[in-house]
């Protein structure tokens, strides 16, 4: 072989086996990988453009002012779209985080479908109750006297001591649990829902209407809590798209999600009816507690339906997101 293209050949093989070390900027903290330098020789961090030399300590660390400096990749920041591909893979990505918080937020969401089946089951226990008492108090308005009239009402009178005896322990254990499952179901939710907020930056989706402390705070704003928290989990959504890596604003052309859509009618769906069952079964009535009976059972199972759909969501962005961020940075 001649000793031009051995020479040639063995460049290319010191090229192979380069060494890295990781250095980080003492302005913006950002992790560089650089390869080992000459003495003496300084590297520009691409983040902030400040003046690094390898070989003095962090405290004393030359800095040169730049137009503008941008904030720590720590932080979240996005890379600069215009800095040329070997300077941007000298920069570490963020991980993803809060993965671990939609296996949880899952577990809690399934306990919470099941409470809301028992409540459905508590509510039918009512409603036979109702339809009891209802019978009594026609039986007593009634004017006609008939023969067996007495022991028709000793029969309800025990009847209804039976049902009531056996459905107060049921209400209460039904109601407790709903409560439980639900506000725990509902804490770990909003705790992923402000994680892969926050997971946008790192996936370089930009351009969203909201940030993360406002993802959770919409919930509890009246009026707002109607439309506002769709809007905001359909974005996330969105901005999550795998494909939609081209540019930080490729997302804004993904369609919305319809089981977003059918989960969101259900979930309001259920409130509402939710609130007349309670305005109704604070009657004296029977009659009105045997109709607002029937609409918590209604209601419970808008909720429940609901509930696996969220489920599914959160499952999906979740997926989204880490297919999406191994797209992005498989060959950080």
């Amino acid at each position: 072989m001649p000793a031009g293209d051995e020479r040639a050949s063995g460049l290319a093989d010191a090229k192979r086996i380069i060494m890295y070390e990781t250095l980080r900027c003492p302005d913006c903290k950002a992790e560089l990988a650089l390869p080992a330098l000459a003495k003496g020789q300084t590297v520009q961090c691409p983040r902030c453009r400040h003046t690094v030399d390898p070989a003095r300590p962090l405290s004393t660390a030359l800095k040169t002012h730049a137009p503008a400096a941008s904030p720590a990749l720590g932080d979240g920041a996005p890379l600069d779209d215009h800095l040329p591909a070997d300077l941007r893979t000298l920069l570490r990505p963020d991980p993803l985080h809060g993965e671990w918080l939609s296996h949880v937020a899952k577990a809690l969401l399934a306990v919470s479908v099941l409470s809301f089946l028992l409540q459905i089951g508590a509510m039918c226990s009512l409603v036979q109750l109702s339809a009891l008492e209802m019978e009594r108090e026609s039986k007593l308005l009634t004017n006609v006297v008939v023969a067996d009239f007495k022991d028709d009402l000793v029969r309800l009178r025990a009847e209804l001591e039976l049902g009531h005896a056996a459905w107060k322990p049921i209400e209460r254990f039904a109601n407790l649990c709903d409560r439980f499952t639900f506000w725990s179901a509902a804490l770990a939710f909003l705790a992923w829902l402000f994680q892969t907020s926050r997971n946008l930056k790192t996936l370089r989706a930009f351009g969203a209407s909201h940030i993360p402390g406002a993802a959770v705070v919409s919930f509890f704003v009246p009026i707002l809590n109607f439309y506002r928290p769709y809007v905001i989990v359909q974005e996330i959504w969105q901005a999550s798209e795998p494909q939609a890596i081209d540019s930080k604003f490729a997302w804004f052309d993904v369609p919305a999600s319809s089981t977003i859509r059918r989960w969101w009618a259900l979930f309001i769906a259920g409130q509402v009816v939710s609130w007349l069952s309670a305005v109704l079964l604070s009657s004296r009535f029977w009659d009105r507690v045997h109709t607002g009976a029937w609409l918590s059972c209604l209601a419970s199972l808008l909720l429940a339906i609901a509930g696996v759909l969220l489920i599914l969501i959160v499952h999906r962005i979740t997926a989204r997101q880490r297919e999406r961020w191994d797209r992005l940075y498989s060959d950080s």
